[in-house]
């Protein structure tokens, strides 16, 4: 009862750092997950996979989804959206929490609630975002790890639901390779194959989501935004790695906040985090031990791979966005350093964890501080629709057909205008592959709004000459809104 009060508490405080300014975001590509959420709400469940924001973004539909159980029952606002990335949050204190409980005892439980309602200011940010990729995948990840490699004596069951969830970490997103990795390695260090091979076996039952997704729309996820060879494994990629994570500056994004005193707040957090490893690695039970080899995978795959946390010049500090391929090992450093507190609490070593604590928590303070000082948002947010449609509906446009366009009379005014933008855009597109000449007059069907079938057949338009070479991207107004591609986000 006592957890489950914790994470309530919890959540009612980020919800209320939600309506921060200085914390909130209104990113337009969390929003077109929204987006995604409105038309499944509206009935559109079969086209999820083709409303779904990139091909390797499983946590897209993911978030879709929740959101759309949402807003079938409550309004479709900005504020009732933010309950989605609020559910990994509560996932999280819930599951590894009740784990703690169990394995460790009511103190790293506890310890686990206290650290994540005062995380550092990346993490506040990054659980507050549903871009359905690398925080999803890492709270995802790091439970379905925990449960694989349960005790034997917990049984089979806890391995069968970890299995599940680490095909479904994959799925949301390939950021939660690590787990995937770590699980079996462990299992084969502990001596037990058995387990290690079933864990596999079942991992795919996580994925069914691909498969359904190459049914429906015919698109894998292994696809790259990356250039040819850059997203091949590289040891000449490490040095410049480790500078990433390592340099003062990095420290202050990772753990800290921009200036000197959230260098000072960052290396604080790091130099407790390393008195927990090495406390981990010398007299830690088998739970702690596990944790580091996931870090120590989660690090093994960075190091080699393209992406990478922004890394500026100091004094400037990467934003929270910038470090979101980071996203994964937050849940599983509270987790760990939870565990180490609790053990040095029962073992009557109150000092040592009562000086984790100070070294661990004064970042996350500052954090919750600043999140503190908001103005009254919750009338503007509670009436703010969830979507950018300006951003959402050139993909919806041509991601359904020209039939699922036409005017049905049973939706709202909002869909409407938006089937009225598809349908103008669909019936310019084949207008010009037709007669590439632009000069033509395209009359919208009876039921739809003209004015949103006028937009829809303009930007049309503009696209055909894009790619006609008639005119430039730069020219024709584009901007490029990939989220993996900018170092700004």
């Amino acid at each position: 009862m006592g957890l489950l009060l914790g994470t309530l508490g919890l959540l009612l405080l980020q919800l209320l750092s939600s309506l921060n300014p200085a914390t909130v975001e209104l990113d337009p590509e969390e929003m077109y997950n929204a987006g995604q959420a409105w038309m499944m709400a509206d009935g559109h469940w079969t086209a999820a996979f083709r409303l779904q924001y990139r091909e390797f973004c499983g946590g897209c539909t993911a978030d879709a989804t929740l959101g759309a159980l949402l807003f079938t029952v409550l309004p479709r606002s900005w504020l009732v959206w933010k309950l989605v990335p609020l559910a990994y949050t509560g996932l999280l204190a819930l599951g590894a929490g009740a784990i703690l409980l169990r394995r460790v005892g009511a103190p790293a439980a506890g310890a686990l609630l206290l650290l994540l309602a005062l995380s550092p200011r990346a993490w506040l940010h990054l659980s507050l975002i549903a871009w359905g990729n690398h925080m999803e995948a890492g709270v995802v990840g790091l439970l379905g790890f925990l449960l694989a490699t349960a005790p034997k004596e917990a049984g089979r069951w806890p391995a069968v639901l970890g299995a599940l969830l680490l095909g479904l970490a994959l799925w949301i997103s390939f950021s939660g390779a690590f787990a995937v990795l770590a699980a079996p390695l462990w299992l084969l260090l502990q001596r037990r194959p058995l387990r290690a091979l079933g864990v596999v076996g079942l991992l795919p039952l996580g994925l069914l989501g691909w498969l359904m997704q190459l049914l429906s729309t015919g698109q894998h996820p292994f696809v790259t935004i990356y250039e040819a060879g850059e997203s091949l494994p590289q040891l000449a990629r490490v040095p410049a790695k480790l500078a990433t994570l390592l340099a003062p500056g990095q420290v202050a994004a990772l753990f800290g906040a921009p200036g000197q005193l959230g260098l000072l707040l960052g290396g604080a957090f790091a130099l407790g985090l390393l008195g927990v490893a090495l406390t981990a690695l010398y007299w830690g039970r088998r739970l702690d031990r596990s944790l580091l080899l996931l870090l120590g995978c989660w690090l093994g795959v960075y190091l080699v791979v393209r992406f990478q946390i922004w890394d500026p010049p100091w004094p400037e500090v990467a934003p929270p966005g910038s470090v979101r391929y980071a996203a994964p090992i937050y849940p599983v450093i509270f987790v760990l350093c939870a565990s180490i507190f609790g053990q040095l609490w029962q073992r009557g070593k109150r000092r040592w964890a009562g000086l984790l604590l100070a070294l661990l928590l004064p970042t996350g303070l500052w954090a919750r501080g600043l999140a503190a000082r908001a103005g009254d948002l919750l009338p503007v947010l509670a009436r703010r629709e969830a979507v950018d449609w300006e951003h959402f509906r050139p993909q919806f446009a041509y991601a359904l057909s020209a039939a699922e366009h036409q005017p049905h009379g049973t939706e709202s005014a909002r869909s409407q205008a938006l089937h009225a933008y598809g349908a103008g855009w669909q019936a310019a597109m084949e207008r010009l592959q037709q007669d590439p000449r632009p000069a033509f007059q395209i009359l919208p069907p009876v039921g739809l709004p003209p004015l949103p079938y006028a937009e829809g057949a303009a930007d049309a338009l503009r696209e055909f000459e894009i790619e006609m070479g008639m005119v430039t991207p730069e020219t024709a107004g584009v901007k490029s809104d990939d989220k993996e591609l900018g170092t700004q986000r």
